[in-house]
């Protein structure tokens, strides 16, 4: 759920979304050792103009202001978490 004012509106609903949906989906790849790619998005930082974020790495500096933010970046680390192959 990438709208930002639909996950304001419904914390509940982006974090079924961006995060449970995320680890699931890793975790079903997992236990098939399929590879899953998470795309991560800007969202994470709070002041992060396009042409910087090549400069971001990981979670370093992670500090999202909104909703959407906030749960890509849980997201990021639930999958950490799984300690296997994926990308983000």
């Amino acid at each position: 759920m990438a709208d930002l004012a639909a996950c304001a509106a419904d914390p509940g609903a982006a974090y079924k979304i961006n995060v449970e949906w995320a680890r699931d989906s890793a975790q079903f790849c997992k236990n098939r050792k399929v590879p899953f790619i998470q795309i991560s998005t800007d969202g994470l930082y709070p002041e992060s103009p396009m042409e910087s974020v090549p400069n971001y790495w990981g979670p370093d500096g992670a500090a999202p202001i909104t909703v959407y933010g906030q749960t890509k970046l849980q997201a990021e680390q639930t999958l950490a978490g799984l300690a296997w192959g994926h990308c983000l």
